[in-house]
């Protein structure tokens, strides 16, 4: 059967001085969560079929420190990218000022710049990725190092949440976290089965 392990990458840079929004890797404290959870790896002696990460910076940064207690090449793949919402023009106060501002059923359309994606077109890339994937690879261990973001979207594909509507939940993930789905035979059908979500041992 299918095992889909999601990764959140570690603690990184997410705005410079000025508060703008960028992406500019992993900061220490990132590199030594992901460290702790390649020992982890390591420790556990675990198996895997295929490693897959965002092509942003710390899920990259991310999945090379991990790979080698993996034993795995990374294999790239941009349709695993966090939400797409800014273009490093605007900070994150003005960010949040543009969401509080909307009805909560008008959130999910938001474009904060002209060449963002809405939460929604967000939603529906991630869950088209992970489809993908999980057909490509069905019945391997998938260790796929991304975002918060792709982590709540496998709670929508999985859940059969409606993208159109604001989430009916809130997801909160941490850094290397490891959230666990197996795809199990049920009632004469297959069903996605949350093992574990936010699992964080590697970090105590």
């Amino acid at each position: 059967m299918t095992h889909l392990y999601l990764i959140r990458h570690g603690d990184y840079y997410s705005t410079d001085e000025e508060g703008h929004l960028l992406d500019d890797g992993l900061n220490e404290m990132g590199v030594q969560q992901s460290e702790r959870l390649r020992d982890r790896f390591l420790a556990n002696n675990v198996e895997f079929d295929v490693l897959i990460s965002s092509t942003m910076l710390r899920a990259q940064q991310t999945a090379n420190i991990i790979a080698p207690a993996l034993n795995l090449p990374i294999t790239l793949d941009s349709g695993f990218e966090e939400w797409r919402n800014t273009d490093g023009e605007i900070t994150i106060h003005e960010f949040s000022e543009k969401l509080r501002n909307l009805e909560p059923e008008q959130r999910i359309f938001m474009r904060p710049v002209m060449t963002a994606e809405t939460w929604t077109e967000f939603m529906h890339r991630a869950c088209t990725a992970l489809n993908r994937i999980t057909q490509e690879y069905e019945g391997q261990k998938i260790v796929l190092v991304a975002h918060g973001g792709i982590v709540e979207a496998a709670f929508m594909l999985f859940c059969g949440f409606s993208i159109m509507q604001p989430p009916p939940i809130v997801v909160d993930v941490k850094h290397t976290s490891i959230t666990h789905w197996f795809l199990a035979q049920g009632q004469g059908a297959k069903r996605w089965m949350l093992v574990s979500f936010n699992d964080t041992g590697h970090l105590r």
